[in-house]
């Protein structure tokens, strides 16, 4: 796991959404870090972004460690926000939560 901490994207560009995976350790990669990072564009359009950019880290960065390439497609997959899933709503600490309305 000490990759997730050290690892940064090498690329030279001047495309902000890019660069910050390169001036940030791959445990920052998360939609949620990146979007109270940048403030400039509302969710969706910095959601979209994210995942563009992420994207073009994991086909054109050299060398990415194996636990790196893991976690971006962790990152990656529909709903891996625990904010905004639904298995995750229903489910804490093992148990069942289930609310019901009338």
């Amino acid at each position: 796991m000490s990759d997730l901490k050290t690892y940064k994207a090498n690329f030279k560009t001047s495309n902000k959404y890019l660069k910050y995976f390169c001036n940030n350790a791959a445990s920052e990669w998360t939609l949620k870090k990146y979007q109270k990072h940048f403030m400039d564009k509302g969710p969706e359009e910095l959601k979209k972004a994210f995942m563009k950019n992420l994207q073009i880290v994991k086909n054109n960065a050299k060398g990415i460690p194996s636990d790196v390439n893991q976690h971006i497609d962790q990152v990656m997959e529909p709903d891996s926000d625990p904010c905004t899933s639904t298995v995750a709503a229903l489910f804490k600490d093992g148990q069942n939560f289930w609310n019901i309305h009338p």
